[in-house]
């Protein structure tokens, strides 16, 4: 059991830092540098979009309140690199790592990583209004405890299909994961993921965004019987 106080998000960020270090991959090569400076409706759109052309490493931080019968709050910190590699005059090979950081209130106290997850789109370099991207998709049992993850190896297919018009950045993401390898006594792994987004970019850079994350356990119901 870990001590009843809840973790600084200073410590989170820098677990997850130092996690993400040991996975530092150098693209192949930069695309050319552009003398024209992207407007801040066009920085906000970046910060939606899977298949950028530049590294980026956002963060993301979750918590929820009012968590077990003490009301107690938890805390979810993740990262989701965006690594792009160019592999010829029309297509990208976007790798897209994602780790997450968990700390869970009582009644069953636990803090530390949760499943991982490796993402490879390849997507088209010169798409512009239409973008998608296909690929698969690798979940690791790195989570710390048997709370924070499935204690499964699964993977499956990957796709996100997004339309860049004006202010508007809308689109989804979605995967299938089943699993293959692990502690079988933990259960099968079969889970759909989808993510519709709808966001609105102003041209300070200010934007309002919409993606509510859902998640399908056809396992569920054989689980609990």
């Amino acid at each position: 059991m870990c001590p009843n106080r809840r973790p600084t998000p200073q410590i989170l960020l820098i677990i997850a830092c130092l996690w993400f270090g040991a996975f530092s991959i150098r693209p192949a090569e930069a695309q050319e540098t552009t003398t024209n400076a992207p407007t801040p409706e066009e920085l906000a759109k970046s910060t939606h979009n899977p298949f950028a052309d530049f590294i980026k490493v956002p963060f993301e931080s979750d918590t929820g309140f009012s968590i077990g019968p003490h009301h107690n709050v938890g805390d979810n910190v993740s990262v989701t690199p965006v690594i792009p590699f160019h592999l010829n005059a029309d297509w990208d090979l976007i790798a897209r790592p994602s780790v997450a950081i968990t700390y869970q209130p009582s009644p069953h106290e636990q803090f530390g990583l949760d499943d991982s997850q490796v993402s490879l789109f390849v997507t088209p370099q010169n798409a512009s209004e239409w973008l998608w991207g296909i690929g698969p998709i690798l979940q690791l049992p790195t989570a710390t405890s048997d709370g924070l993850g499935t204690g499964r190896w699964s993977a499956g297919p990957t796709a996100a299909l997004i339309y860049s018009n004006g202010p508007w950045f809308n689109g989804i993401l979605a995967y299938q994961l089943m699993s293959f390898a692990g502690n079988r006594d933990r259960g099968s792994v079969n889970q759909t993921y989808l993510e519709p987004e709808l966001s609105y970019n102003f041209d300070s850079g200010w934007y309002v965004d919409i993606d509510p994350p859902i998640t399908f356990d056809w396992t569920a119901d054989a689980a609990n019987g």
